[in-house]
């Protein structure tokens, strides 16, 4: 299952509200980084519980832009980078709810056509 814009947009907003309630830098921040295009590059960890999740381009609004499914991993941070900004570096280890080990973690590299803002 994927989600809706509006489940998204609920998801984005109730993460911006997250430090002021909380008085620390935000968790989401990890999770996502914005584009020239003011897009966010959002890191799902799953579609459903148990099971894989990926990663999200969202326009203002919940307009899904562009999507990036993970198989066999669970999604937890993403990032652009590189030299011309256009690497999205993706974070990804085991699907939560199942058994874990050291190492089964690993980094893979997108290329993007939007770059980067510079910053997460």
């Amino acid at each position: 299952m994927v989600p809706t814009p509006d489940r998204v947009r609920h998801r984005t907003r109730r993460l911006a509200r997250q430090p002021a309630r909380l008085g620390r830098p935000r968790r989401a921040a990890r999770r996502i980084t914005l584009d020239r295009d003011g897009c966010l590059w959002v890191a799902v960890p799953y579609y459903r519980y148990g099971e894989t999740g990926g990663y999200l381009r969202i326009a203002e609004g919940g307009e899904l832009r562009d999507r990036i499914d993970v198989a066999g991993y669970s999604a937890f941070a993403c990032t652009l980078g590189g030299p011309d900004a256009t690497t999205l570096f993706l974070c990804e280890s085991t699907v939560l709810g199942q058994p874990r080990s050291p190492g089964d973690g690993r980094i893979r590299m997108v290329e993007v056509d939007v770059p980067g803002t510079g910053t997460p």
